[in-house]
């Protein structure tokens, strides 16, 4: 069997298979943020309401 030949080197592979594309943050309405929050302060306190 030959060796099947690849269109890119496999240092440029590895490297574009393991880059870090660093963080990134997704633009969320404040209203939104503030609902989140408090939807899972609720959830917490009914969790602790009910393994208390």
């Amino acid at each position: 069997m030959e060796k099947q030949s690849t269109l890119f080197r496999k240092e440029v592979m590895d490297k574009r298979l393991n880059r870090n594309l660093g963080t990134f943050r997704i633009n969320v309405p404040l209203n939104y943020q503030i609902t989140g929050i408090l939807t899972l302060v609720l959830l917490m306190i009914i969790t602790f309401f009910m393994f208390c």
